[in-house]
């Protein structure tokens, strides 16, 4: 039964991630809001510099890619967390399930300190290496 709970679980956090992917993230993508920005900047006496755009930036594409590993990653975070939280409730005093459950929590933790540590070096190091690069540039 237990087993069977698993599964459903797992089945569904997958269905509300393929939905949010296929569904709600095309929404995000719309170029008329970025045209409508320009658009507004432009008409308040401010501009993207000569032979630039803003969606052409590798800066944008790479910071993308970047959240949307994050994405995934906080999403998986999530799934071990509450399902490590479930099984903890539901131990009904046995203490390997407990135990089981407390390591799940505190290795999840630590995962998600070690993501934010290497999310926090590339931006560091990116930001420098695009700045480096632009300064070069001009």
């Amino acid at each position: 039964m237990a087993r069977h709970n698993y599964k459903l679980f797992i089945l569904t956090i997958a269905l509300f991630t393929f939905i949010n992917i296929i569904i709600i993230n095309p929404v995000l993508a719309d170029n008329n809001i970025l045209d409508s920005l320009q658009n507004s900047g432009g008409a308040a006496g401010y501009s993207i510099p000569q032979g630039s755009s803003a969606d052409s930036f590798m800066q944008t594409t790479i910071g993308q890619i970047i959240s949307i590993a994050l994405g995934f990653i906080g999403v998986l975070f999530l799934i071990l967390i509450i399902y490590s939280g479930y099984q903890w409730m539901t131990a009904g005093g046995n203490e390997e399930t407990v135990t089981k459950a407390k390591k799940r929590i505190t290795e999840a933790a630590i995962g998600l300190i070690i993501i934010l540590a290497a999310w926090l070096l590339t931006f560091f190091v990116l930001n420098n290496l695009f700045t480096a690069f632009e300064t070069q540039m001009t």
